[in-house]
């Protein structure tokens, strides 16, 4: 168990025991205002990842098994258990109480529809990597380029030239921090400069009882993002120069902040970003259940299927791994391990029920098909094709 879900269950515990105990709540039977008073704290508990909460309460529950054990035993010899051990037993018992009813109303919101817009484009070119590299293949990306990462990234007739002025690559955290600050623009209205609180970015990750380093983490990332810049390259697979298209610009056209510790910030999106936003060329992500991926490469894989499913329903999809592993920017030099990593990927979407079935076929040397069955409850909650969107606008 976290030190933060301890902590928190602690606290909470502590609280409700004291109130009961000390008759400072409304009459009626015990049970009925604990039932309440958890009901009405389940806030502080649902941003706990599903994983963590079961895990608590398994352990918790295996320690009132055991004074139950003891408590029977003792009964049996005409006694009870130490007065500090029925406290105990109590304290533990509510502390179960608190994690069930968390659990359940986790999974209900996790299976509701996603309202953090996740831009199909983003998902058509690798802008976001499922990992950070290591320091050395960081710093080959910056020789010759005065101190600047640069990379080129493909795949089929498109291409990405990345450029980031701190060095670093972006991954699936700070796609989630775009995508916090992308609903909160839905959220205002689409203004078209956005003045954002960090503490609006914390709410919209769901993260549980944030701390200094959660806002830091978010600072950096904004600053990781604003840092970048990305030239969209499309062909159409002839060989003139003449049919290829390019789009230069960086993520953020601005971005004002004061000080090293802001707590706000305004943000200027690029056009292409505002108008995608403008038209509904994205899909909705499930902040809950995203969080509840354990692997970045699940997270960057349920983005990717969701993506498809928006441009077609179908009842089975065909990914290619090449393609498939340039879409995500996974382990670029090792083929082998890029086909594992992806696997577990896959393994856990099927786990958590995103998607029903998955099968790997080998085609040629080095490459392999994914057949893929998504679960179309699950996808389409999320899904937000641009069919839809335009039947929408002229409704």
């Amino acid at each position: 168990m976290s030190k933060k879900l301890m902590n928190a269950l602690e606290d909470c515990s502590n609280e409700i025991l004291s109130s009961v105990n000390g008759g400072k709540v409304p009459s009626g039977s015990k049970e009925d205002i604990i039932k309440r008073m958890v009901d009405v704290r389940l806030n502080k508990f649902i941003n706990f990842n599903t994983t963590e909460l079961d895990k608590s309460f398994i352990s918790i529950g295996r320690d009132v098994n055991s004074l139950k054990e003891k408590q029977l035993i003792a009964k049996q010899q005409g006694s009870n258990l130490e007065e500090d051990e029925l406290y105990e037993l109590e304290f533990m018992d509510l502390k179960m109480n608190i994690l069930e009813a968390a659990i359940v109303t986790r999974k209900e919101v996790r299976s509701k529809k996603g309202d953090h817009p996740v831009l199909q484009k983003h998902i058509d070119y690798p802008i976001f990597s499922v990992d950070r590299p290591g320091n050395v293949t960081l710093a080959k990306l910056q020789q010759g380029n005065n101190g600047l990462l640069v990379e080129k990234r493909g795949g089929g007739y498109r291409t990405l030239l990345f450029q980031n002025e701190r060095g670093t690559l972006l991954t699936d955290y700070d796609h989630r921090v775009f995508a916090a600050v992308c609903k909160i623009c839905l959220d205002k209205g689409m203004p078209k400069e956005l003045r954002v609180e960090i503490g609006d970015i914390v709410s919209e990750l769901k993260i549980p009882n944030p701390g200094g380093g959660d806002y830091q983490n978010i600072r950096n990332s904004l600053m990781d993002i604003y840092s970048t810049s990305i030239i969209f390259q499309e062909s159409n697979g002839q060989d003139s120069e003449e049919d290829i298209e390019y789009e230069y610009h960086r993520i953020f056209q601005k971005f004002a902040a004061r000080g090293n510790k802001f707590a706000s910030f305004t943000v200027l999106f690029q056009d292409y970003i505002y108008e995608a936003l403008q038209r509904g060329e994205f899909v909705n992500i499930n902040i809950y259940l995203m969080n509840d991926l354990t692997l970045n490469i699940a997270k960057s894989l349920y983005k990717f299927i969701l993506t498809e499913y928006s441009k077609e329903e179908k009842d089975l999809y065909e990914f290619d791994f090449t393609t498939l592993r340039n879409h995500i920017d996974i382990d670029r030099n090792n083929t082998n391990r890029a086909r594992q990593t992806i696997k577990k990927g896959f393994q856990e979407l099927l786990e958590i029920g995103i998607i029903d079935s998955v099968e790997d076929v080998k085609v040629g040397v080095g490459n392999w098909v994914y057949y893929v069955q998504a679960n179309a409850v699950q996808l389409r909650y999320a899904a937000k094709s641009e069919r839809e969107n335009q039947l929408q606008t002229i409704i």
